[in-house]
Order: structure tokens, then sequence, then C-alpha cells
């Protein structure tokens, strides 16, 4: 299924152009993913093609199968946040695969790619609240991308109801909206990456994200990321991300990156996105190289952009 295609802008580079750029990717991407798991069978997310031994976290558990985790839907009044979002009616028009949402402006909503690791942030948020002592934890979880990490996390805020809503009180906070998952949806796969979190619902939390009260070490460790950090986002200097990916039911990669890019350097403030890629061929290098060049149209485009509420 192709994603929709997100907001509106002119496109200033041609079809032609943007296929070449992914081509150079892919080729990029293919000479550094020889001999490195890209296969997900520890829960979320499956190693970056560029992982060093200690970023194979997410395929620890290669031969066996997972445990999966369990996770719930926030049954909290949505906290409305002090600085709301003020949102145009212009589009941002990008001629690729992946689907771009920018706070601010109208965008795609439901993707049908999960959230998959993206959902380590709220948690991380709620589980520094509930356990100040959890800093390591956190750095784990949302700069490796460890998913044991993330299900202690996720386990240290009580059952899979408290927990969810502890995640969802989170999100609100935030200025967001999102189903979170208490029971597995797919064997072998966490409940909370498979949530539903639309990507302009995404958007405007990546826009309060810094608002967000106990989220700074968080936010620190958004912008140290080193699992699945060499693409995407990651190319743009100083971003402030998080990414998941995983396969699909039909086992085509899919993988979504959220977050803040700097609106110039030196300059200050930031652009709020969130980015989701199915894979053009199934692979996950493919859905590595076309959400690099969703990044490198945004960092074209970031001049122009609303900025972040916070």
């Amino acid at each position: 299924m192709s994603p929709a295609l997100g907001a509106t802008m002119p496109l200033s580079t041609s079809l032609k152009t943007r296929r070449s750029l992914v081509a150079a990717l892919l080729v990029a991407v293919g000479a550094t993913a020889a001999g490195c798991t890209i296969g997900d069978v520890d829960g979320e997310d499956a190693t970056s093609s560029a992982a060093t031994t200690s970023d194979k976290q997410d395929a620890s558990t290669a031969g066996h199968p997972p445990r999966p985790t369990l996770g719930a839907s926030p049954t909290k009044k949505p906290h409305k946040p002090e600085k709301p979002q003020e949102r145009t009616d212009v589009e941002l028009h990008y001629d690729g695969s992946a689907t771009i949402a920018v706070a601010g402006m109208k965008g795609p909503g439901q993707t049908a790619v999960a959230p998959w690791s993206t959902m380590k942030v709220p948690i991380a948020i709620a589980a520094l609240r509930n356990d100040p002592g959890m800093g390591a934890t956190v750095a784990q979880a949302i700069q490796n991308s460890d998913n044991a990490a993330a299900e202690t996390l996720w386990s240290s805020l009580g059952s899979p109801q408290q927990a969810a809503e502890a995640t969802g009180a989170v999100i609100s906070e935030g200025g967001s909206t999102a189903r979170v998952e208490t029971q597995p949806v797919r064997p072998g796969f966490s409940s909370f990456g498979q949530s539903e979190w639309s990507l302009s619902a995404q958007a405007d939390f990546a826009s309060h994200l810094r608002c967000i009260k106990g989220a700074e070490p968080v936010v620190k460790a958004m912008g140290n990321v080193t699992n699945g950090g060499g693409y995407g986002l990651g190319t743009i200097p100083g971003a402030i991300f998080k990414g998941g990916w995983g396969p699909g039911a039909d086992g085509a990669y899919g993988v979504r990156q959220f977050g803040l890019i700097p609106k110039s350097e030196g300059a200050g403030g930031y652009v709020a996105v969130a980015i989701a890629v199915e894979s053009p061929d199934g692979s996950y290098e493919s859905a590595q190289a076309e959400l690099t060049a969703a990044a490198e149209f945004l960092k074209g485009k970031v001049g122009s952009l609303p900025a972040a509420a916070c």
C-alpha cells in the first residue's frame, strides 16, 4: 500500500532528481548493510544497517520467539497545551513515497506504518516522572532503541492499563492524541509499538515536546541517537528525533521518525515533523533511503515552514 501524500508547497526538485538521489542513497546504504542484522525478532525495531555490535539490541533474541509486551487507551481528559500550535490551510506537496506531516500545516492523518519505537518517547517521559532514577534506562531505550530497556520502562508504570494511561497522559500534555494499545496486536511485538498515532498528531506532540514537564532528559537523548540515527532526520545537524521500524504483516518494512529540526544554524527555533515510509521494495534499506530523501526535502524548505510551539 502506498502511503498517502502529505502536505503543500511546490517541490523544488524534479521527480527525476529525487529518484537519482534515492538511487545514490540506496547504493550507499547497501554498501554498509552487508553482514548486518535487519530482521526484527526482538519486538520493536530491526537494527540499523550501519549498526555496531552494541547497536544490535533489537535482534538479540534471534532463533526463538520474543515475549510480547502488553500495552492501553488513555482515559484522562486531554490536557490543552499552554501555547497551542496554530495551523494553516497550506499543505506541503512532496513528490516522493514518504508521507510527511509538519506541525502548523494541514497534513496527512493515519499511516499504515505503526509507530514502533517512536512510542518510547512518551513512555520514557512517563517512566521518569514515576521514578527519576530511570535515567540510564531511558538513555538506552531512546539512544540505542533498546527494546528490553523500553519494556522495563513500560513495566515500571504498573499494569498494562496503568502504563497506557500514564503514556496517554503525556501524549495529551503534548497537544496530541493517540490510542495506546494494552494488548498485543501482532504476536511477537509489543502492544505499545502497534498503537495508533497519526503523523499529524505525532508532529503536534513534537511541537510541544520541549514544554512537557520532565521531558528534558528524553529530549537530550533524542539529540544523541546512535541506533537508527544515520539516515532520515539523523542526517540533519542538530535534529532531535526518534525513529521506529519493523516489518508489516506482509513482511515489507515500514519506517517512522518524528522530532524537531533546527530552523537554521545558530538562529534558534525548530520545525516539528513526522515522517513515515513504506518500503518501495520491502527492504529496510530502501525505506531508509526514501526517508533520507524526505529529510533532504525538509531541510531545503525549513526556512519557510512554521516554527514549533516550543
